[in-house]
């Protein structure tokens, strides 16, 4: 079982980011009980306050294990969507933080963002 992850603008189809199986980073999401985008569906709604949040708790996480905003890469490495089980969440913390930042970007143009997701 995998866990399918796209954040998007409203009123569109094309996703901002797709994300499989990157469940810790998805978790900070739905660990703050999101507001439903739509009645009868799990997608739910990210405004800048939700990835403020986000962004402050992977910003400490990655203090925790000794890495910087020196180290959140200018785009995503390669095949990143997917996530591969050996490679430990930390490393991932600087590109979590990397989508946070694009996804912030997206909203402040668009207004918030729908995440669609499926388990």
């Amino acid at each position: 079982m995998g866990l399918d992850v796209e954040f998007y603008q409203r009123g569109s189809e094309e996703y901002v980011h797709y994300l499989r199986n990157h469940w810790e980073f998805q978790y900070l999401f739905f660990d703050q009980n999101p507001e439903p985008a739509y009645e009868g569906y799990d997608d739910f709604l990210v405004d800048a306050d939700v990835l403020d949040r986000v962004a402050v708790r992977l910003a400490r996480q990655m203090i925790a294990v000794g890495l910087s905003r020196s180290d959140v890469p200018d785009t995503l490495p390669e095949g990143f969507c997917v996530r591969r089980p050996e490679v430990a969440y930390a490393q991932y913390l600087p590109v979590y933080l990397r989508i946070v930042s694009d996804l912030l970007a997206a909203e402040a143009e668009h207004g918030p963002l729908i995440c669609s997701w499926s388990a």
